[in-house]
């Protein structure tokens, strides 16, 4: 018999959904229940957001298969259906139960009941930065005839031997350095040292330091701080505040004596692996210690001593991450038309990636067309477009 699914539209996530998620497997700490209580909770009540869960049950029967957190918003003349984003989750997939889709045909079915359920909701369902491995089996949607390649991937370090076998097995000149900057660290501030936060006031002191730390960084480089934009800087109150105390929030730092945080790091734990989200570290003086460089490593140590084993970097290519030896793993993205308008859009979007290829291979059109565009772009953006 087919697959055959249908599909209920929540609005909200609302006690009934979190109790139906209680059963269900999270691919990854960004499909937990506190991660996504807290972003609907904050980042779901941005303007021009409309959160829009998706329950997927088999039929007949009515068995959950599948949970898929969305949202959807207007972008220019379409509408578009996603992933609950935004920026700031790293890995996106749906929430799994044990009737989840194990077959390419399955996985059709699947999609196509989701794009009919949300033919009143948006013109184009896009689905990215997924695993091709959810909970050690395939991704289903990786399957889907329009799956490609995501520019993104994961980086991670699986640690499982020992610790010092880890770091031996790092450069020579990276282990050796490492150890330079800490020295250094405990000789630069009186009672130098890594803190773990237990309590929800020290975390977000923390938070508050990172958070600045990161923002005289990127100003200074002369690009924009998003990370404290409409609703944002609640998401991680909200998920430090909530998630300290539960050991699902991990947030470190670098101290010396007065409580000067030298370095932050944010992090979510998920079984047996670390994700470690965001970092901050102060300039000047400090630099000459690497504080960014030597809370990954320190906190990296205190949790495989906990029993940790994977340590996740996220997204972005990064040459500090290289230095840990992390391995990186394509994600993929799925892009899939709900309405006339949706198969229009994503029909003139191939075209004109085909023709900006082809422009690429003519340098002296393609560089002035390139600078025009930057220009008209930077316009907008100063009156405010």
């Amino acid at each position: 018999m087919a697959a055959s699914y249908t599909v209920e539209i929540v609005r909200d996530w609302t006690a009934a959904v979190d109790d139906i998620a209680a059963n269900a497997i999270a691919p990854t700490a960004f499909q937990s229940r506190e991660w996504l209580s807290a972003w609907y909770a904050t980042m779901g009540r941005r303007r021009g957001v409309r959160p829009l869960i998706a329950v997927c049950r088999e039929a007949p029967g009515g068995t959950p298969a599948a949970i898929f957190p969305l949202i959807a918003m207007s972008e220019d003349t379409h509408r578009v259906a996603e992933f609950a984003d935004l920026g700031v989750t790293d890995y996106n997939a749906p929430l799994l139960f044990g009737r989840a889709p194990t077959s390419p045909d399955q996985s059709k079915a699947l999609a196509r009941s989701l794009a009919r359920s949300l033919e009143g909701e948006a013109d184009i369902l896009r689905l990215t930065k997924m695993p091709h491995l959810l909970v050690g089996r395939s991704n289903p949607l990786a399957h889907l005839p329009r799956a490609r390649g995501c520019a993104l991937g994961s980086n991670v370090v699986a640690i499982e031997g020992t610790w010092q076998s880890y770091h031996r097995s790092l450069d020579g000149k990276v282990r050796r350095e490492v150890e330079r900057c800490w020295r250094l660290f405990e000789r630069s501030g009186a009672n130098a040292r890594l803190v773990v936060a237990t309590q929800r006031r020290e975390a977000l002191h923390i938070l508050d330091s990172l958070a600045e730390m990161q923002r005289q960084r990127i100003t200074a480089l002369g690009k924009p701080y998003v990370l404290d934009g409409e609703n944002c800087g609640n998401f991680y109150s909200h998920l430090v505040g909530n998630g300290i105390e539960a050991g699902t929030t991990i947030v470190t730092a670098l101290q010396t004596s007065d409580d000067e945080v030298v370095s932050g790091l944010l992090g979510i734990a998920n079984g047996r692996t670390l994700y470690m989200l965001r970092l901050g570290q102060a300039g000047g003086a400090w630099a000459r210690c690497s504080p960014g460089r030597l809370l990954f490593d320190r906190t990296m140590q205190e949790f495989h001593a906990r029993g940790l084993r994977e340590f996740d970097f996220t997204i972005g290519d990064y040459p500090y991450k290289e230095t840990f030896r992390v391995v990186r793993t394509a994600l993929v993205d799925v892009e899939l038309p709900i309405t006339l308008k949706g198969h229009m859009v994503l029909g003139l979007e191939k075209v004109g990636a085909a023709m900006k290829k082809r422009l690429r291979a003519v340098p002296a059109i393609y560089q002035p067309m390139r600078n025009i565009a930057g220009r008209l772009r930077r316009k907008r953006q100063a009156a405010g477009c």
